[in-house]
């Protein structure tokens, strides 16, 4: 392997929070990321929706993108919803003409910081499930697991992706899979040699979606899924097919990542390349 394969990331995000320093404070900072690792797409969400307002979010969203020449076709925008769309004048109507429009396809559930339960999710739901938006949570924001399988067996049709999991989670995500078929994962926090192969292996590589971690990984999903042992076909499916599907998007462009020209970086290239690194490494969280 030469290039990477088109990639789709499920985590994208930017805006300012009302604490701590921003990762990626605007669209433009989300794209620079993408293109150094590579990545074509990403389904974003806006920050104010979590520490703010939802609506305000989105609206912000869709603006903040097409303010950037070019990211309309790359940043393709996932609502966030709050508890209290419902009974806010005009909460609904504005948020439903989005799916109705075609340009939002996608829901990201900020569970913990807007107190949501996956019974408060289902009527905001209702009106969209007809577009079968794709629905994203952080399992590690989701401890109510009872819920969550009410609301798959609830609408079978919607493709519910499950972020973040990292050792501690990811028996109980392999169970959701297991117990609802609509229930896919990403690759976000899974670096654990084997994990990609196994997921495929029990479930189809038709439910695992490529996402990036925070950026202090630095796209080590990237790497995780390119050294994984499985056929190109699966692996593409990964990285953007399974997605391009889910949301009826055209096939996203393949994006050279800006690492593989830097002379300064070339263990990345290597890692593309499935090459041996040829470097001494000193494990820093052993376990006896």
């Amino acid at each position: 392997m030469n290039e990477l394969p088109p990639l789709f990331d499920v985590n994208g995000w930017f805006g300012l929070p009302y604490n701590g320093e921003p990762e990626f404070p605007t669209a433009s900072a989300l794209l620079a990321h993408m293109d150094r690792l590579g990545v074509g797409r990403s389904l974003a969400w806006h920050v104010l929706a979590r520490d703010m307002h939802a609506p305000t979010g989105n609206r912000r969203l869709l603006k903040d993108i097409d303010a950037v020449p070019g990211a309309r076709d790359r940043l393709i925008p996932a609502f966030s919803i709050s508890p209290s769309m419902p009974y806010e004048k005009n909460g609904m109507a504005e948020y439903e003409a989005a799916f109705r429009g075609g340009r939002v396809r996608a829901l990201r559930l900020l569970m913990a910081s807007q107190r949501l339960s996956w019974d408060m999710v289902m009527p905001i739901v209702e009106p969209i499930a007809s577009f079968r938006p794709v629905i994203l949570a952080d399992i590690r924001q989701t401890p109510d697991l009872a819920g969550m399988v009410r609301f798959a067996e609830r609408f079978p049709d919607i493709p519910l992706v499950l972020t973040h999991s990292m050792w501690p989670q990811q028996s109980t995500v392999m169970d959701l899979m297991r117990r609802c078929p609509n229930v896919l994962c990403d690759i976000s926090w899974m670096h654990v040699m084997g994990v990609i192969e196994l997921l495929s292996r029990q479930f189809g590589a038709e439910r695992v979606v490529f996402g990036l971690g925070s950026r202090a990984h630095q796209g080590a999903a990237i790497a995780a899924l390119v050294q994984a042992n499985i056929p190109e076909a699966q692996r593409d499916l990964i990285a953007h097919g399974n997605m391009d599907r889910l949301l009826r998007l055209e096939p996203t462009p393949r994006y050279r990542s800006s690492l593989l020209e830097d002379p300064k970086r070339p263990l990345w290239k290597k890692i593309i390349r499935r090459e041996s690194m040829d470097v001494d490494v000193v494990d820093a969280h052993g376990h006896m």
